[in-house]
C-alpha cells in the first residue's frame, strides 16, 4: 500500500515537473515581458529612474538631455545623447560627459551576464581623472568595427575590433581588441588580441580571462625608444586590479619613467 502511495507522489511529482511547471514559466514569462513592453511605452519615468540609477551608483548627479531609446526585449538597446554627471559636492563642476552613447545586446546575454554586443557606440567622451581611469580622459570615441583587406596605414588586417582613440593623461592614445563576430552578435573572447598607444608608449599583446583572473601574456613593450618582450603578468584577480604590470603603470602614470622600469626589468633576466 504504502509503495502505491510512493509511485503515486512520485507520478504527480513529474507530472508537475514536466507539465506544470513549464506552463507556469511561460505565463511567468509572458507576464515579465508585458511588463518590460509597458515600461517602455512610458520613457519619462523610466529616464528619471535611469539618471537616478546613475547618479548612485557614480556618486553624481547624472542628467541626460535626449533619451531616445530604452528596450529590454528582443534586444536590450541603451541610446542617449549629452549624458552629463555633475559632481555632487560642486554641481558646475562636471565629472563625465558624452555627446552619445549606445549600446546593444541581446536580452538574454544581459539575464546571463554574457559578454556579447550587437552595437556599441560612444561619441566624444570626457572624464576627470578618478572617474573612469586614473588619469582624464578626452574626445573619446569606441566603436566595433568589422575590417576586410588594407587599412589606412597600409597594414591587413580581417576581422572585428573594438576600437577607441582619444587623449589619456594629456596624450594622443588608440586602442583596438580583437573580437569575435557571430551571425547575429559579437562576442568578447576569453583570449583577446590587443594593441595600445600612447604617446611613444605601446603595449601590444594577449588578454586572457580565466575564472577568477584577467592575464596579459605573450607581450611586446614599447616606451620613449626602448622595447622587450615581456613576462606574464596578471591584470585583475578577482575583483581587485593588480598594479604591478605595465598596463596598470601606463594608466596610473602616462608615459612615465616609472614604466620604463618593465623594459629594464625584462632585459636584466
Amino acid at each position: 500500500m504504502s509503495n502505491k502511495k510512493e509511485r503515486t507522489k512520485g507520478q504527480k511529482f513529474l507530472r508537475f515537473l514536466f507539465i506544470k511547471f513549464p506552463i507556469i514559466l511561460i505565463v511567468l514569462g509572458i507576464i515579465f515581458l508585458g511588463a518590460l513592453k509597458m515600461v517602455e511605452r512610458f520613457p519619462e519615468p523610466l529616464q528619471a529612474g535611469f539618471e537616478d540609477y546613475l547618479s548612485q551608483t557614480t556618486r553624481t548627479n547624472a542628467t541626460i538631455t535626449e533619451f531616445q531609446a530604452f528596450k529590454f526585449v528582443p534586444n536590450v538597446v541603451i541610446q542617449f545623447g549629452e549624458l552629463t554627471l555633475h559632481n555632487q559636492s560642486n554641481t558646475a563642476k562636471i565629472d563625465l560627459k558624452a555627446d552619445y552613447i549606445e549600446v546593444t545586446l541581446p536580452f538574454w546575454a544581459a539575464f546571463f551576464g554574457r559578454p556579447i554586443l550587437k552595437t556599441l557606440d560612444i561619441d566624444n567622451l570626457e572624464a576627470k581623472s578618478g572617474v573612469v581611469t586614473p588619469q582624464d580622459l578626452k574626445n573619446v570615441f569606441l566603436s566595433i568595427e568589422d575590417r576586410e583587406g588594407e587599412q589606412d596605414n597600409g597594414t591587413e588586417q580581417y576581422g572585428s575590433f573594438v576600437i577607441g582613440e582619444g587623449i589619456y593623461a594629456g596624450e594622443e592614445f588608440s586602442f583596438e581588441a580583437k573580437i569575435e563576430k557571430k551571425p547575429k552578435y559579437y562576442e568578447i573572447p576569453k583570449e583577446m588580441r590587443f594593441s595600445l598607444t600612447l604617446g611613444e608608449a605601446e603595449l601590444n599583446g594577449l588578454i586572457h580571462k580565466t575564472i577568477s583572473k584577467i592575464h596579459l601574456k605573450d607581450a611586446i613593450f614599447k616606451i620613449n625608444g626602448e622595447e622587450s618582450k615581456l613576462s606574464n603578468y596578471v591584470l585583475v584577480e578577482g575583483q581587485d586590479f593588480v598594479k604591478d604590470n605595465p598596463l596598470f603603470c601606463l594608466l596610473e602614470n602616462g608615459v612615465s619613467e616609472i614604466c620604463e622600469t618593465y623594459v629594464r626589468r625584462e632585459e636584466s633576466n
